[in-house]
């Protein structure tokens, strides 16, 4: 679940012992237990103080900036404070190479300075409604008429409900594999303006050594203001719009924090793999992360060659290298982490008590475990070949993207005239205006090496054998050419094919579109759901009733 609602961790005097309450909990839910443990671990507030839907609350200063990154109000004008690496890309899309602020930083010193970020959303939760009972009735309902009804039209039958009810954004979060359901209420406001952004050689200080890697040593931070109508409502950016009032905000204290202290963490984490199996922790660090890292550590160094040669295209693919290795830094890190500590056979003690109070239950999830081990082993093969299509086709170059953009405008039978496809056009010309043919050019050639010399032949698609044996398996040769003779790679090329209509045939027939196509997540998918049909239960039930049981034994 990526929208998750405000959550509270707890380091209880975490900075000077090695005793830590870890842990990810719902700021809704402290009075049911919880807070008995905060007050022993040395809170002095009121559980009101930190989160109370009726009157103001800490909670109310915490932000969400679209739910990837956790901002603090820190002042009655709505300035609001967050992490460097949480601008980055709002940072980047304002820069030129005349006013590279990625590089010099950028500072706001009056508020007609601050530079309004199209798209960018602060959302402040307002309240929390227990919907377990309605989403059970909406799955029974639809079971008893014999429809589908999957998790997305399920939360959209919700969410649109109480949005029209409350006059906020809703959200519907799914919690421990579908225990509880709980619907989510902000206010969104649309109007975010960025105040201040330090330089990168401080902001992103240490680069890909220190990144998620601790202790660091940067200067984290960057500034943004929200901003509201006139009458402290929501609104889109507007001239006439007054940096917000918040309901409350957080005071930085001077005084700074000693022995046995109170700490804790409030803000949005995501998710947590807190009840991951040791299957799936086996499979992340033996599987996933081994074969996903090291295509993307190469497609960094083709990139980071092109950028140290020169500065507009360093500024042009900023934001992407920084993306690419923010990635692969957490997935190296994550799977070197599991060997560590040891985490897959202590997951395994955990899952012997499991199987114990199972079996003196006589539940009927009792052979959840051994499924699981079963599947996990069914699916491994199709897995390590998702990883490597992830790496080597979607994560290759833009094209990719542009090829499944073109094959979607058009449907078999029709004629295209893209002059009249005006949203085709605008993502066109914005993806070659952020590109460049020489980087995207050597990306290619090396996922067309990587994914013939790593992919399984059955998984590559026909179009993909067939081409690579034209070329006697030389992928290297077969890439080339594909390169000089698809109208997509080249803009001369591009403007003059879609300066005439064209059907479907037309586009499928482009040696790019056409090899591309072939090797398609459809056909790996279809694998996967056919390789554990021995088991009658899916992955993700096998999950949730894992997770259940974990959580009811605890």
């Amino acid at each position: 679940m990526k929208k998750i609602a405000i959550a509270i961790s707890l380091l209880s005097a975490v900075l000077f012992t090695t005793r830590a309450d870890e842990g990810m909990f719902l700021v809704n839910l402290m009075e049911k237990g919880l807070i008995k443990d905060m007050r022993a671990a040395g809170l002095k507030l009121a559980p009101n103080v930190i989160y109370d839907e009726n009157a103001a609350s800490l909670s109310d200063a915490v932000v969400s900036l679209d739910f990837l990154c956790t901002g603090s109000i820190i002042s009655d004008k709505g300035l609001l404070i967050t992490n460097h690496h949480c601008a980055y890309s709002d940072v980047h899309a304002i820069s030129t190479p005349e006013h590279n602020y990625l590089e010099d930083g950028f500072w706001a010193f009056n508020e007609a300075d601050e530079r309004p970020i199209p798209g960018k959303g602060a959302y402040i939760m307002r309240k929390v409604l227990d919907v377990t009972e309605e989403v059970a009735q909406i799955y029974d309902s639809a079971k008893v008429e014999g429809k589908k009804m999957g998790s997305r039209k399920v939360a959209h039958i919700i969410e649109t409900k109480y949005q029209k009810e409350y006059g906020m954004e809703a959200s519907l979060g799914n919690m421990w594999k579908s225990s509880k359901y709980y619907l989510f209420l902000y206010d969104k406001y649309s109007d975010v303006r960025l105040v201040a952004a330090p330089p990168s050689c401080i902001g992103a200080f240490g680069g890909d050594t220190d990144n998620w890697e601790w202790p660091q040593h940067k200067g984290d931070f960057a500034l943004y203001r929200v901003y509201c109508a006139p009458d402290g409502s929501p609104a889109k950016y507007s001239p006439d719009n007054v940096p917000l009032k918040p309901k409350r905000h957080i005071v930085i204290s001077t005084k700074g924090v000693k022995m046995g202290d109170y700490t804790m963490i409030m803000g949005y984490p995501g998710t947590t793999n807190r009840y991951s199996s040791s299957f799936e922790a086996d499979f992340v660090s033996r599987v996933q992360n081994p074969t996903l890292t090291p295509a993307w550590k190469a497609t960094m160094e083709i990139i980071s060659s092109w950028s140290n040669k020169n500065d507009t295209l360093r500024l042009k693919y900023a934001d992407q290298y920084f993306s690419i290795s923010n990635r692969q830094e957490n997935y190296e890190g994550a799977a070197a982490a599991i060997l560590r500590y040891d985490v897959v056979t202590k997951k395994q003690a955990v899952e012997k008590e499991l199987q114990q109070w199972l079996d003196a239950r006589n539940d009927s999830r009792k052979e959840v475990i051994r499924n699981l081990d079963k599947v996990y082993q069914a699916r491994e093969e199709i897995q390590r070949e998702m990883a490597r299509f992830k790496a080597g086709i979607v994560g290759s170059c833009c094209y990719y993207a542009m090829t499944n953009r073109l094959k979607s405008t058009i449907h078999s039978g029709d004629t295209l005239v893209f002059a009249d496809d005006s949203l085709f056009m605008k993502w066109a010309e914005d993806k070659f205006a952020t590109s460049d043919y020489r980087v995207e050019h050597d990306l290619f050639v090396h996922s067309m090496q990587y994914y013939a010399a790593n992919a399984s032949e059955k998984y590559r698609g026909e179009v993909f054998n067939t081409t690579l044996a034209r070329f006697s398996g030389n992928a290297e040769k077969m890439a080339e050419d594909i390169w000089n003779h698809s109208a997509i790679t080249d803009r001369a090329r591009f403007d003059e094919f879609i300066s005439v209509p064209h059907v479907r045939a037309d586009i499928e027939a482009d040696p790019l579109v056409s090899i591309l196509g072939s090797v398609s997540i459809k056909n790996l998918n279809d694998a996967l759901d056919s390789c554990s049909t021995f088991c009658p239960y899916t992955l993700t039930e096998l999950k949730q009733d894992y997770t259940k049981a974990l959580y009811e034994m605890r």
